[in-house]
């Protein structure tokens, strides 16, 4: 099974590294609409990590691998939530990296996911119900505007292809 799994770590890690170019691009491209935010410098550090591991992929371990994968999600959905609050997408990188942890490492795996998710959701939701965060932006001008909406499209096909290259590998 270990076979499989890396060769479908691997086929996430190039579906990724090729849909972070226009994913980078779009986060970027916000900056002339909402100004440069954090989550920006976010996207260049995880697409440039995902660029190196996947070149090096042959020479790292699996579960290295499996856990970049599951971490960069993780730090995207983190980061688009503290930046964005519910406008970030956080909540359906989450459910992805619920769903490739559980093909990557198994059902335990999975719920460890699942439990990292819900800690996620729980303290960025008490934080900005709390009033300790702010959303450091206008979210109906950043909700009408097509930069914003180009993010999402290329964050759902990045997560998509991410859970398709997945479920093609178990075939």
């Amino acid at each position: 099974m270990t076979e499989i799994q890396s060769r479908i770590a691997n086929g996430i890690l190039i579906a990724f590294a090729i849909f972070a170019v226009p994913g980078l691009a779009a986060s970027l491209w916000r900056i002339q609409s909402i100004g440069w935010q954090p989550a920006m410098a976010l996207h260049a550090a995880i697409a440039g990590s995902i660029w190196i591991i996947t070149i090096l992929r042959c020479r790292i371990q699996f579960r290295i691998r499996g856990l970049v994968i599951l971490g960069a999600i993780y730090l995207l959905a983190l980061g688009g939530f503290l930046n964005f609050g519910l406008i970030g997408a956080g909540y359906p990188a989450l459910i992805a990296a619920s769903v490739l942890a559980s093909i990557l490492f198994g059902a335990r795996g999975g719920l460890i996911a699942i439990f990292l998710g819900v800690l996620f959701i729980a303290a960025v939701g008490f934080a900005f119900s709390a009033h300790v965060l702010r959303v450091p932006l206008d979210l109906n001008l950043a909700s009408t505007q097509m930069q914003t909406w180009a993010l999402i499209l290329v964050g759902f096909i990045l997560l998509s292809s991410g859970v398709v290259a997945a479920s093609v590998g178990l075939n």
